[in-house]
This record gives C-alpha cells, structure tokens and sequence, in this order.
C-alpha cells in the first residue's frame, strides 16, 4: 500500500496516540483496583472486632455482684442470704457475655472471610479462649451465690472476682488491630490522592504534549512541504517571480533558500538563453538578408562593371583627343573639359570600387589563415590613418608593446581593424580620444575599440550591421553602409563576434572584437 510523507507522518502520530493511550489506560486501571482493594479494607475495617466489645461484655458480669454488695451493705439482705433473683440475673448475665463471645468469633471469621490481605485469628482467638475458660469457669461457681454456708458464699464470691479480674484483664490486654488498620488505611487513601493527581498530571500533560507535537510537526514539516511543493508547482507553470518564505533556521529553511536560490540561477539562465536566442536570430536574419544581397550584388556589380568600363575608356579617349576635337576652345574651356572628364574618370573609378566591393562582400575571399600579429596589424592600420588629414585633430592611445598571435587571414582582419578604427574617429570630433585594448584568454583574443565621440541610439545598434545602413556623427548617411555589414561577415567567419555597445547619444561607443585563437578554415559562403 503507497503511502506518501503526509499519511507516514500521521500513522506515526496515530501510534504514539496508541501507546500513549495503552499506557495511561493501564495507569487508570492500576489507580481503580487500588481504590477497590482501599475501599473493601474500608468495610473490613468497620466490621472488624474491637477489643472494647470483650471489656464491656466481661464488665457487664459485675452488674449482679455489685449489685448483691451494695444490697448486702445497706442492711436488706443478709450476706448469706442471696435470693434466687439474684443468681438468676448473674446467670442470664453470664449467658448474655458468652453470646457476646460467640458474636466476637463470628466477626473475626467474617473479617478472615472478607481476604483484605489480613489475618487477625492468631492475634484475637488466645485471649478469647481465655475469657471463655474464664466463663465455663464461672458457671459452676454461679451455684455458690445462693449458698447457705456464709464461709462457702463469701469463698464463692471471691472465687468469682478474682476469675472475673483475670478475664477483663485479658480482655484489655487483646490488642486492637483496628488502629493499625486505621492508620494503614489512612495511608493508602493518602497515597491513592497522590497517585490520583500524577496520573491526572501526566496524562494531561500527555495530551498537551502530543497537540504541541502534532502542532509543531505541522509548522515545521508540513507547511514548510506545501510551500516547497507550491514552489515546485509555480516553477512549473514558468512563474520564476515566486519565491519559497520560510523565516526557520533549520533544513527546511535551508532548503528554501537553496530552492529559490536554484530559481534565480534558473532565471538568469533563461534571460541569457533568451538574450542568446534573440542575438541569434538577428544574425540569422541578417546573414539572410547578407545573403540576399550578396546574390544581388554579384548580378548588379557584373551589369554595372561593364557599363563604367567603357564609360571610363570613353573619359579616357576625349581627354587624350580634346586638343584635336576642340582646337578652337579658348584655355579656360579646356581646363572645364578636363575638369569635368576627370570627375567623369573619377567618380567611374569609384563606382567601380563600389561595386568590386559588392562582388567581395558576395563571394567572399578565399584565403589560407595563417599565424599573424595582431598588434601589429593594428600598427601598420594606425599608420595608414596618421596620413589621413581628417584625422588630424584625433588621439588615438594604443600601447601593447609584445606580440599577440592568432590564426587568421591577415588581409581579412586587417580590414576590419581599419573600419573599426574609421568609424570611431568619424564618429568623433577634434580632441577625441580612441583608446584601442587588447585582451589575451587561453583560448581567444579580445580587442577594443573605446571612443568618446557622439555615441549610438538603440535603433542604431540594432541596425549596425545592416547592408547599406550607415549614420554619421554629424546624423547623415554618408558611404555605402557595406563597411560594418563586411566587417561582421569577416569576424563571423572566423567564428567570432563583434559586440557594439553605447550609453547612448554624447555618451561615446565601444566595439569589442573577439577571435579565437586558432580558427578552422572554410571557406565563405
């Protein structure tokens, strides 16, 4: 049969309850027969012989003779001459203290019979015996009384007192075993109170503890349980905001804090696999939609190269013949010419890059990686820029002085590095600062680029990487946008990222490069 902690927990309960009971049921039981066994020595007691009865039976035979003395003194009577009324009443009253005697034996056969755990015979039956000796003693003297012989009357008399004296001597010195029952009684009635109240105390404070018990295993165990559980529940239905309040210090306040400490984790994992999750799909969109216009591209730059071709050959052609087509232009006419065919030649040039661009952006470029210089290469790109008279009003601080070495396609990185570098300075104005870091890991290389220029707005880093998406400092588009779109394809190929970040607008920008530092090659899609 299953049964789950709740129902463990209650039988538990249930049979400490039993045997609490079983034993207060055979204190109780104990405590009633004690009564019983108190209250029938009770009544034996009470129907107990006293030796006071044997005194006053055997004083009672004094009655006639006191009663013959006092007569004979006051001159009625003479001392011979006991009448018979008189023997009679001596022996009726003789008759009357061996019924006395008899009842007395009987009393102490009833008190035997009623088994209170005390004998009396061989305590009360010798005296007795001697007042009955003493009694059959008396009757034959009882034929003296009346005698006429006053020596044999006066003899009689004397016989009949001192038996008489010897009896009621033996009947005082029959010890009274009420007393000591008395007191015995008066013992166990005191003891039975006592025993009464610490059983009563006891159990009740049996009872008191058992509630406390089953009152504290609920606050301690079964509530703490139920929140656990409730937890559990919560966490299952994906309401990571519910916390376990437990305010003990045991396990179980342990285990609550390790519950929802287990739920923060969790929660922060899930907002990291989330994050995670939406960076990702932005890529995969954007390497969608870098797909698509690279597909376009590579159709749009080979229908546009030929066109700028000839019209280049054409620019070309008329500035080498203006002197013979035109003999007749005067000098300045010339120079407009010219100045009009070169910017002919010019701007055809720079369609044409534009679109060997596109064409490189498409198809990638297929290039064995090998051990390069990092910091170097950022080197040799801070000297290209130094020329750069745009640039002149910018600090750039970057101190790494020993090598840092990955597997990369050196041409690729050391365009990236350019644009990256482009880009903050653009994105400054004179007296900026471009602060450039590099960071080595075991396995991967971290370079930064810090600038304190005009910053990013949300909208912008989200669609940094864009094809043709460009925003300058001043707030116009200006380039073909292709720079970062290129930069993230090249980074992404070598199984790294490019990670923008910004304050926001004034608040300056910061891309941070990380390279593994071995990369496997493959070629671009």
């Amino acid at each position: 049969m299953y049964l789950n902690i709740r129902g463990k927990l209650a039988l538990g309960l249930s049979l400490v309850l039993v045997v609490s009971l079983i034993l207060f049921g055979g204190a109780v039981t104990g405590l009633v027969s004690y009564r019983r066994t108190i209250t029938k020595f009770d009544l034996a007691v009470n129907d107990a012989p006293h030796p006071s009865d044997l005194v006053k039976a055997v004083s009672e035979l004094t009655i006639p003779l006191i009663d013959e003395v006092s007569t004979a003194g006051h001159g009625g009577t003479q001392p011979g001459q006991i009448d018979e009324h008189r023997k009679a009443r001596f022996l009726e009253q003789l008759d009357e203290t061996e019924q006395q005697i008899v009842q007395f034996h009987r009393r102490i056969d009833h008190f035997n019979d009623r088994n209170v755990g005390l004998r009396i015979t061989q305590m009360l039956e010798p005296p007795v015996e001697k007042i009955e000796l003493g009694l059959r003693y008396l009757r034959p003297l009882a034929d003296g009384i009346d005698s006429a012989d006053q020596e044999r009357r006066v003899e009689t008399l004397r016989e009949i007192r001192l038996a008489m004296s010897k009896m009621l001597q033996s009947a005082v010195n029959v010890e009274d075993v009420t007393l000591e029952m008395n007191r015995e009684l008066v013992d166990a009635k005191s003891m039975h109170k006592s025993l009464s109240y610490v059983i009563g105390i006891s159990g009740g404070s049996s009872l008191v503890i058992f509630l406390l018990l089953i009152r504290y295993g609920y606050v301690s165990f079964f509530v703490p349980v139920r929140k656990l559980y409730e937890g559990a529940r919560r966490v299952t239905l994906e309401d990571f905001s519910y916390r376990v309040q437990i305010n003990s210090e045991d396990e179980m306040g342990e285990f609550a804090a390790a519950f929802n400490s287990m739920i923060d984790r969790f929660q922060d994992i899930k907002e990291d696999l989330d994050k995670q999750v939406q960076e990702r799909s932005q890529q995969l969109v954007r390497s969608e939609r870098l797909a698509g216009v690279g597909f376009l591209a590579a159709g749009v730059a080979h229908e546009i190269n030929n066109p700028l071709s000839a019209i280049v050959m054409a620019a070309d052609s008329l500035e080498d013949r203006l002197d013979t087509i035109a003999p007749h232009l005067d000098k300045s006419d010339k120079e407009i010419f010219q100045s009009y065919l070169k910017m002919i030649q010019r701007e055809s040039d720079r369609c044409r890059s534009i679109t060997g661009r596109l064409l490189d952006f498409a198809r990638g470029q297929d290039g064995m990686k090998t051990r390069v210089d990092i910091a170097s290469v950022i080197r040799e790109v801070l000297e290209m820029i130094s020329h750069l008279g745009k640039f002149k009003g910018r600090n750039i601080v970057f101190d790494y002085p020993q090598p840092c070495y990955l597997t990369v396609n050196g041409a690729e990185i050391k365009q990236v590095m350019l644009n990256l570098t482009a880009n903050s300075l653009e994105a400054m104005s004179d007296g900026g600062t471009l602060t450039i870091t590099i960071r080595e890991f075991t396995e991967r290389v971290e370079i930064s680029f810090q600038d304190d220029g005009c910053g990013m707005t949300r909208e912008v880093i989200d669609n940094l990487f864009e094809p043709f998406f460009t925003q300058k400092a001043d707030g116009q588009a200006k380039g073909t946008g292709l720079g970062m779109s290129i930069s993230n394809r090249i980074i992404d190929d070598h199984q790294g990222t490019i990670t923008p970040h910004s304050d926001g607008p004034g608040k300056g920008s910061t891309f941070v490069v990380k390279l593994p530092r071995k990369a496997s090659q493959q070629s671009a899609a």
